[in-house]
């Protein structure tokens, strides 16, 4: 799931996006480092399955993978962001136009005219958010993805399932396949998910109330009464952290009645297993355990990113710890500090204090061999 944002931001921490499970038989045993000296000091990152790019400090892109179609072949100027899809690549500049290049089979690297604040690269497709809020889609829009909502949006969610949005007036809207009417009233966020080949999505209302619409079959479409913060919708379970600090999680239990009891800051759900941040940085985790996704290491973290069967995590200290299957080299983790970390089902990417990015496990997955450029 992709969330585009109405207000733009060249954050420190990376933006790594689009992250999808690609097929591959090689087992990384080593730490695949991408050096400073080479890359440069990186803003925010964009992983795709077979080629990554990153926004540089001074607004100048870089790329490395696979460039059968020249996705890694970024054009010359100044960016405010970065979206890898499959085969190709689109950014916004900072005078508001998108740039796209690589694959262009389906108009996917033809991106319409105007100024956007944001854009998301999903692959056969591509959508921005106009300066105006309104939403434009170029590519092949299938599946009811050429019907696009009016108004202004604040932020959209671009996944595999349905497209959902905010609009400024806290309304939603929601178009793509599986697409279900949304309900009325005044929202903050969407997260939408997906069980099996059926849809469903999950919003906060502006009281904190969550409401939730789409396939209920293991009952992620039924959330408790309450004030939540937060949410996270995953393939079969929704999490989320209340107001108050405390977990809720409906849908397909994982095997567990309830999640842990405590205060939280935050909740990542993975695939049949989820794992949370407590107040006082420890890590704790519920579900399948098969491959040791749930058995965190003792110590205090800021963050927590759960994959397939692995999880990642930054420590206070910046360190960052993974633990699970590593029958990638996942929870092979480099040394440094660093700021975010994102876990995948085969490689994980993290950017240091510094702006480096360094990227581990499978080589193949992320493209991770520089491309000449």
């Amino acid at each position: 799931m992709v969330q585009l944002w109405r207000a733009p931001s060249r954050l420190l921490a990376a933006a790594i996006l689009g992250l999808t499970m690609a097929a591959c038989d090689d087992v990384i045993e080593d730490v695949v480092k991408v050096e400073r000296a080479t890359y440069g000091e990186l803003s925010s990152v964009s992983a795709g399955p077979k080629h990554t790019c990153g926004l540089r400090v001074d607004g100048s892109i870089t790329c490395w993978g696979s460039n059968q179609n020249g996705e890694s072949t970024p054009p010359q100027g100044e960016f405010a962001s970065v979206s890898v899809g499959w085969g190709n690549t689109c950014g916004v500049k900072v005078n508001g136009s998108v740039a796209c290049w690589g694959s262009d089979n389906y108009g996917q690297a033809s991106p319409t005219e105007g100024t956007f604040v944001s854009v998301s690269n999903k692959g056969h497709y591509g959508c921005g958010l106009r300066t105006d809020g309104s939403i434009e889609c170029w590519g092949q829009l299938y599946a009811g993805k050429a019907s696009l909502p009016e108004g202004e949006f604040a932020s959209i969610t671009i996944g595999s399932g349905p497209e959902c949005g905010v609009r400024t007036n806290g309304t939603l809207a929601c178009w793509g396949s599986g697409q279900v009417s949304p309900p009325a009233g005044e929202f903050t966020s969407v997260s939408a998910g997906r069980a099996e080949q059926s849809y469903y999505a999950c919003a906060v209302r502006a009281n904190g109330a969550v409401e939730c619409w789409g396939d209920d079959k293991f009952g992620q479409a039924s959330p408790p009464a309450g004030e939540f913060a937060a949410i996270s919708a995953g393939a079969y379970e929704t999490c989320g952290v209340r107001a108050n600090g405390s977990l809720a999680c409906w849908g397909l239990k994982f095997g567990r009645a309830s999640p842990p009891a405590g205060e939280f800051l935050s909740v990542s759900v993975g695939w049949r297993y989820a794992c949370a941040v407590r107040v006082n940085g420890s890590v704790e985790c519920w579900g399948n355990d098969e491959y040791g996704q749930t058995s965190p290491p003792p110590g205090e973290f800021a963050s927590v990113s759960a994959a397939r069967f692995d999880a990642c995590g930054v420590r206070a200290n910046g360190s960052v710890a993974c633990w699970g299957s590593n029958a990638y080299g996942i929870a092979s983790t480099p040394q440094g500090e660093f700021t975010s970390v994102s876990a995948d089902g085969l490689a994980s990417c993290g950017v240091r204090t510094d702006g480096g990015l360094v990227c581990w496990g499978d080589r193949r997955s992320r493209g991770l061999t520089m491309a000449s450029h």
